[in-house]
C-alpha cells in the first residue's frame, strides 16, 4: 500500500507514517510502500499500549512528588500566616470571640437600659414602661434566635 493511502486510513500524515516506519511500527515493503496488514496491526498495538499506560495508577515517584508538593504548599501557607500575624493582619480567634462577646454584652445592657431611661425622662406610666421593656427583650431574643 502507498504511504499516502496508509496515512489516510490511519488518520495521520505521511510524515508520521515515515516516523513510525523508523520506529518499526509501520512495516515498509519497498520504497514508498508498506505492508498493510502488519502496519495496521502494529499501529493498533501501539495505540492500545499507550491507552493502557494512560489508565494505570500513578507511579510511586509521582506519588512522592505530589506529597512533596503538598508539604511545600503547606509550609508556604504556614509562613504566609505567620507573616500576616506579625503584620497584625491576622488575630487569634479567641481574641475575636472575646471582643465580640464583650461588645454583645455591653450592647444588650445598653438596650435594656433604654426602657428605664425613657420612662424616667418622659414620665411613662408603669404599664407603658413594661410594654417598652417587653418589646426590647423580644427584639433581643429574636436577634439571639437568628444566629
Amino acid at each position: 500500500m502507498k504511504e499516502g493511502t496508509l496515512a489516510q486510513i490511519l488518520g495521520i500524515t505521511g510524515n508520521r507514517v515515515r516516523v513510525l516506519a523508523q520506529d518499526g511500527v509501520v512495516v515498509r515493503s519497498r520504497r514508498g510502500f508498506y505492508d498493510t496488514r502488519a502496519s495496521i496491526k502494529n499501529y493498533c498495538a501501539r495505540l492500545r499500549e499507550g491507552a493502557s499506560r494512560a489508565g494505570k495508577q500513578p507511579s510511586e515517584s509521582s506519588d512522592q512528588k505530589a506529597e512533596v508538593l503538598r508539604l511545600t504548599r503547606a509550609k508556604a501557607d504556614r509562613e504566609e500566616a505567620r507573616v500576616a500575624r506579625e503584620r497584625g493582619e491576622l488575630i487569634p480567634i479567641d481574641d475575636v470571640r472575646r471582643e465580640w462577646t464583650d461588645l454583645a454584652v455591653n450592647l444588650r445592657s445598653q438596650i435594656l437600659n433604654i426602657g428605664p431611661r425613657v420612662s424616667a425622662r418622659t414620665g411613662l406610666d408603669r404599664d407603658t414602661a413594661a410594654l417598652l421593656e417587653e418589646e426590647l427583650r423580644l427584639a433581643l431574643t429574636e436577634l439571639d434566635n437568628a444566629r
